[in-house]
């Protein structure tokens, strides 16, 4: 285990024979000096991470700006400049179950604002190894906050990562399929979609 500033970092020893898990819990700053210090951190030793790794917490910034639901003018520059470190360093909104927002001011009318600041992001080595994986937005008692609840069950179905081959292509029904369950509806945010859209389409094409 590690800490620095408003972060912990720890390797966590999984089960069924999965790969160990880099899990960084983050505290995002409110200074925005020091949050893109932090990031910058997670930037530099991000080159020495060959592990799937886990980044959650009220990480203070929005992956889109639609997360963010208030009447008053925001410029948003903190959240972009953010976004653009988590691009560099390959990381997946893992998205979510629950409510839209993790925080929100309890204030009525034009002065409500609720905003999607908890959420884990993920690399390409959790995104391959936990592919059941989700995480939860719990219901706020007596707080602004809406606790979440990481679920890092593995697919213990597969011994290897799901590889589409060209091939299959070559079977009529395969292009069908494809189509059929990607149309499919799942509620959430758009990055759970997305991922339940993968895993959906993944199993109609092992049957």
């Amino acid at each position: 285990m590690h800490t620095t500033h408003n972060t912990i970092h720890a390797i966590i020893t999984s089960h069924n024979h999965k790969p160990d898990i880099l899990l960084t819990c983050l505290y995002g700053d409110n200074n925005s000096a020091q949050n893109q210090v932090q990031w910058q951190y997670l930037l530099d030793m991000s080159h020495d991470v060959n592990i799937p790794w886990v980044i959650i917490g009220d990480l203070n910034f929005t992956m889109v700006d639609s997360e963010t639901n208030s009447n008053r003018p925001s410029t948003n520059y903190h959240s972009r400049n953010i976004r653009d470190i988590v691009n560099q360093l390959g990381l997946i909104d893992l998205g979510f179950h629950g409510s839209n927002y993790t925080w929100s001011n309890h204030r009525a009318r034009d002065n409500h604002t609720s905003v999607r600041l908890y959420m884990a992001l993920v690399n390409s080595l959790w995104i391959t190894s936990y592919t059941m994986a989700h995480l939860q937005h719990i219901a706020p008692l007596a707080s602004d906050h809406n606790p979440i609840l990481l679920h890092s069950i593995p697919d213990s179905s597969r011994s290897s990562p799901f590889k589409l081959y060209k091939c299959w292509f070559q079977v009529p029904s395969c292009s069908t399929t494809i189509h059929n369950s990607w149309n499919h509806s799942f509620q959430g945010s758009p990055s759970y979609q997305f991922s339940c859209k993968l895993k959906f389409t993944r199993t109609e094409l092992q049957k």
